[in-house]
């Protein structure tokens, strides 16, 4: 896996995406410094990153409405919180809200001949009270698209982060409820970020997005795909484009890698077949 940069995995079997996505489920949502998962992150040098320096993030796309995660919505309103506690008309506000819900509280009892309550002057945690309000999310009064809210995701889960730690963003099937437009601006966002990322996908509309050094096709027997190795022997079709070469490469390989019937060139196919 190369830092700083953008990782992809594929897997040719469902079984092994199920067990790689639920080895970066738990070791995402792990708060201990060692997992006891054979799941170990490793840099291109093959050295093993301990646990206790990363901080992962984890993007399930899979999950539609990403903006009702726990993890995204207390990261969310634990910025609110900030934000009252430092501005001093925002905390004055608060506090002369806490007094006015203090009074309504107060005018409140029940009351029978064997009983009565109501209720106690209460000290009101911003956090707690926020939680019942529903938040808006838009741009210049317009709605965020759905590769907008994915921005704001990781922006927030981000902010979160310890400064001795290195941020590892998971993102599991990241062409889910994307058109092509979308998922190009979201992984060209993801590269300006230089983070550290490992992507989990499916799908040729990914890989060709992605560094061809940083593509990982596993094979059923768990040996790598040797795109780069392909790439050489296409020198034999004379293409002197690096570029054109790099993509030809990929959806070969993908091909080779899926047994999908794409539409090939015939000498492609008889390269492949060979």
């Amino acid at each position: 896996m190369y830092e700083k940069e953008i990782n992809a995995f594929a897997f040719q079997t469902s079984e092994q995406f199920t067990q790689f996505i639920e080895g970066v489920i738990y070791y995402s949502k792990y708060k201990g410094s060692s997992p006891d998962i054979p799941f170990h992150i490793m840099n291109n040098h093959y050295e093993d990153i301990k646990k206790s320096q990363i901080f992962p993030v984890l993007m399930n796309c899979g999950i539609y409405q990403l903006e009702e995660e726990k993890e995204f919505k207390d990261a969310l309103l634990k910025s609110f919180e900030e934000q009252l506690y430092s501005d001093r008309k925002s905390s004055q506000k608060f506090y002369e809200l806490e007094v006015k819900l203090n009074e309504l509280l107060s005018e409140l009892s029940i009351t029978s001949s064997h009983y009565n309550f109501d209720y106690l002057n209460e000290k009101f945690h911003p956090k707690n009270l926020m939680k019942l309000l529903t938040i808006d999310y838009h741009l210049d009064s317009e709605d965020l698209l759905h590769h907008q809210k994915r921005e704001l995701y990781l922006d927030y889960l981000l902010r979160t982060k310890p400064e001795d730690k290195d941020a590892i963003i998971f993102i599991i099937y990241p062409e889910l409820f994307l058109a092509q437009k979308e998922l190009d601006t979201f992984i060209k966002n993801l590269k300006n970020r230089k983070e550290t990322v490992v992507l989990i996908t499916g799908t040729i509309r990914v890989l060709k997005e992605i560094n061809i050094r940083n593509i990982n096709l596993i094979k059923k027997d768990r040996e790598k795909y040797d795109i780069i190795d392909l790439m050489n022997e296409l020198e034999l079709f004379n293409l002197q484009d690096k570029h054109l070469k790099e993509t030809q490469a990929i959806h070969l390989s993908f091909h080779d890698f899926t047994s999908n019937e794409i539409f090939l060139h015939e000498k492609y196919r008889e390269f492949l077949s060979n």
